[in-house]
């Protein structure tokens, strides 16, 4: 019997059979703990390093061309990173972030304490212009920290 048509078969009995489904999920189930274990030896990891060019290896150089989401600049990335590539740099990736706001908390002002939205990577303390000018003068003045 022909491969294909070997597998054929596979899924035709799977479909009418309910519960062999599951007997294929509880056998796995059995054993792929083993699989996991067996993945961390020394015999595992030289069986990679002699075959990762039949899998892996075989897309490393290969390049595609994409356009970046935000600026819609075209750049080269990996053949394997084409679903999850989409942008052309990392300026463009924290432009977009800070666009939609993914990244945006809540922040109390240390000097008003009014609370004011800011991205969670700034490392701005004062709600406003004329917070951060009374923040500059207290320490201006020895006042080192107001909390």
């Amino acid at each position: 019997m022909k491969k294909e048509d070997h597998l054929k078969l596979h899924a035709l009995l799977s479909n009418i059979d309910g519960e062999c489904l599951e007997r294929k999920r509880k056998n796995l189930d059995k054993y792929r703990h083993l699989a996991t274990e067996w993945h961390h030896t020394d015999e595992a990891r030289e069986v990679s390093r002699k075959n990762w060019h039949k899998s892996i290896g075989l897309y490393m150089d290969q390049m595609i061309v994409l356009e970046c989401d935000l600026c819609g600049k075209q750049y080269e990335t990996n053949i394997m990173m084409r679903d999850h590539s989409m942008f052309c740099s990392n300026k463009c990736k924290s432009a977009y972030r800070r666009s939609i706001g993914v990244d945006d908390i809540e922040r109390v002002c240390i000097v008003c304490e009014k609370i004011f939205p800011i991205n969670k990577y700034s490392k701005t303390k004062t709600c406003s212009r004329k917070c951060s000018a009374k923040l500059m003068l207290l320490k201006r003045n020895g006042i080192r920290s107001i909390n």
